[in-house]
């Protein structure tokens, strides 16, 4: 297997990338990580001292921090298979609770922080891969991989990779140049010990608590996927994310699958490009703070214009203009109902409480207050009306005459209909409210 370091790039498991999507999760870089090794107890004798040598191999070689190794109680018995729904690879371990025993008995007693696990995988699927050695298809082993390594993630919170153990591979001289590192030994485990042991760790606290240094989803700039693959849950919540934090979303053409998850019918909006080469250029100038659209030919149109509604005087908001009779109805049902603004837009079609609340403030209420009446009770204020009636001299003399006193002036407002049928919530309150109208005078206008 060849191993590279890469100082730029952090390796992250598939369930703990999806929960740094969501925000969730954080990722903590570190400098090294202690690793501990999972054996399958299904694995035959010289695969398992095969793979301990690879362990040694890389702590003598590359300085890895592996520092103990265990061999589960019970053999895990991983099947794998092909989902024909969809035509994804996929799988199942028929121990789970093997497995994490054996990761719980090294967290506890070895102190470890990211773990390796190597099952025994059959051998009798081997001619199902010959496509994929030949650089198409589907990976077979994969599937099952990521339920190995997620069912650990979500169990334990640390960082968790699969190598398969199977038998030497037949030789065949069309190999791929893709997968030929695949097939360079008995074992994939150097990548992935090398990946663990410099591999962020998983934070899963608020994002308030978290301390500098940690890497969140907001931090993310741009997100790579292939064209058809971008239905997962890290992608998604990733192109879900508000305008403020939204990276940018980046399909690849070039790169299919056997999945049918394209942007159009997920509805996210994402920059295609045709090739790998073409990405690296969208990425860079989307980081200098270049729109990747002013890349394109005629990728960016004329710029839109917005038109703002001017407002009349005293206008409050959007509020439509109310009609008389409706102004009207409305200080009927308040004088019966006070502030009960749903029960009040029950009755008046097309209206909401809040635009009827905004009007009563900035309109009736006023309205009522200049014509002497208490807007809260819809009773005659004796020193308004008296005010209302000084206008001038003239009116000062004849003042005794017309407003002799509130009772008097009270005698000369006109009847009024207030036979409504409104909907309370009990008899009790009814009743009640019925009494308190028939003890109060209510001066209403038009």
């Amino acid at each position: 297997m060849l191993y590279w370091p890469t100082t730029n790039m952090l390796y992250v498991e598939g369930y703990a990338l999806d929960r740094f999507a969501e925000g969730s999760w954080a990722l903590e870089p570190v400098h090294q990580n202690r690793v501990g090794l999972v054996l399958d107890a299904g694995m035959e004798e010289e695969l398992r001292i095969r793979h301990l040598q690879v362990a040694d191999a890389t702590r003598a070689s590359l300085g890895l921090p592996v520092v103990e190794y265990i061999v589960t109680d019970t053999p895990l018995e991983v099947e794998i298979w092909i989902d024909p729904t969809c035509g994804k690879s996929t799988g199942r371990i028929k121990h789970p609770g093997s497995l994490l025993r054996a990761v719980h008995a090294l967290v506890n007693k070895s102190n470890i922080n990211a773990v390796a696990v190597v099952g025994r995988f059959p051998d009798d699927d081997i001619d199902e891969i010959e496509d994929y050695r030949q650089g198409k298809g589907v990976d077979l082993l994969a599937g099952v991989e990521a339920v190995i390594s997620h069912l650990v993630v979500k169990e334990f919170q640390i960082p968790c990779a699969h190598s398969p153990a199977l038998s030497p591979l037949p030789l065949t001289s069309s190999l791929s140049p893709r997968s030929a590192a695949e097939e360079l030994g008995y074992t994939f485990l150097p990548c992935v010990l090398a990946g663990l042991s410099r591999a962020p760790q998983y934070v899963v606290e608020k994002p308030g608590s978290l301390e500098a240094g940690y890497v969140l989803a907001s931090d993310v700039d741009s997100v790579l996927l292939p064209i058809d693959a971008c239905g997962g849950d890290g992608a998604l919540a990733f192109a879900r994310r508000g305008l403020k934090n939204k990276p940018l979303i980046i399909a690849v053409e070039e790169n299919g699958t056997v999945l049918d998850d394209t942007p159009e019918k997920l509805g996210i909006e994402a920059v295609k490009v045709s090739n790998y080469w073409e990405a690296v250029g969208v990425i860079a100038a989307h980081k200098a703070g270049v729109d990747p659209w002013a890349l394109r030919r005629e990728g960016i149109n004329n710029i839109r214009g917005r038109r703002l509604r001017r407002r009349k005087s005293g206008e409050v908001g959007r509020t439509r203009d109310f009609s008389e009779d409706e102004e009207d109805l409305i200080v009927k049902l308040h004088a019966l109902l006070g502030n009960r603004w749903s029960l009040i837009a029950g009755r008046l079609p097309g209206r909401t409480d809040n635009e009827i609340k905004s009007y009563w403030n900035s309109h009736i209420k006023g309205k009522l207050e200049s014509m002497g009446i208490d807007p809260n009770n819809h009773t005659v204020n004796q020193n308004a009306m008296r005010t209302c009636y000084m206008k001038n001299e003239n009116e000062r003399e004849v003042e005794d005459d017309v407003v002799s006193d509130a009772s008097s002036y009270v005698e000369e407002v006109p009847e009024l209909n207030l036979d409504l049928t409104v909907a309370l919530p009990c008899e009790g309150l009814e009743k009640r409210e019925h009494e308190e109208m028939n003890s109060t005078t209510l001066v209403l206008f038009r």
